[in-house]
């Protein structure tokens, strides 16, 4: 991408109005990397930026989820007289009428969901992972506990707008890992 593209838009420049940047005290021309130019594409990501915040808040629901689908699946085991998975999902056979059919829809769709679920704390898992900071660790940790930001705030020791300035900087990393 062109950096002056992207600096013309940038608030470091004051949107177009100067070829210096103020962030970094040199030519526009000569960036070859900004902040400023994570952040602005994480604010256009608002809709990211919210999926990752309740994917941290559903993170302890979504364990609590999963093990319950675990113990569901493994006390609903199928018996070795029950029909093919295959025959069963075969569009031609989705009688709903039939019990057995109906278990076994959703046996499956009940396996679908537990993927899902698993797939989603994975990723939150690697995103937490590639924090640095322990501060924004601990903000995370706390959010994924159910705690409020002031409860966090006064834990750490930090003004609740020192907590949300960097709640929001570690929701912005948690969003570009997550969603690229």
């Amino acid at each position: 991408m062109d950096n002056l593209t992207i600096c013309e838009k940038c608030p470091g420049t004051y949107w177009g109005t100067q070829t210096n940047c103020i962030v970094h005290k040199m030519h526009i021309g000569k960036i070859t990397k900004c902040p400023e130019w994570r952040r602005e594409r994480v604010r256009n990501m608002h809709s990211k930026f919210n999926e990752a915040y309740e994917m941290l808040k559903d993170y302890r629901w979504m364990q609590i989820e999963i093990a319950r689908l675990e113990v569901f699946l493994k006390v609903s085991e199928p018996s070795p007289t029950t029909t093919d998975i295959s025959l069963i999902l075969d569009k031609k056979m989705r009688n709903k009428t039939d019990l057995t059919q109906m278990q076994a829809l959703n046996r499956t769709d009940t396996i679908n969901r537990l993927e899902k679920l698993k797939a989603k704390v994975a990723l939150v898992d690697k995103a937490i992972g590639s924090l640095v900071n322990e501060k924004q660790i601990m903000i995370a940790h706390g959010i994924m506990e159910g705690m409020r930001l002031t409860t966090i705030a006064e834990n750490m020791g930090l003004s609740r707008q020192r907590v949300w300035v960097l709640r929001v900087d570690m929701i912005d990393q948690i969003a570009e890992v997550i969603f690229g």
